[in-house]
């Protein structure tokens, strides 16, 4: 069983690198919130867009 409790956050003075950074991109079905009108089109894109983008570059980058 997993205990959460014995995992805390703690800042790094290391910087972010794509040998020690996941970037997880969970399947938010935008079709879904297209077909109820939930939100902001646009946003919901660039929402995703630009993280992706962020990913791709650090990974170029290493």
């Amino acid at each position: 069983m997993f205990d959460d409790v014995q995992f805390r956050a703690a800042p790094s003075a290391d910087p972010l690198t794509s040998d020690n950074a996941v970037m997880l991109f969970v399947d938010h079905q935008p079709q879904k919130a297209f077909g109820t009108g939930s939100g902001d089109r646009t946003a919901i894109i660039n929402n995703t867009v630009g993280p992706a983008k962020a990913a791709r570059a650090l990974h170029e980058g290493s």
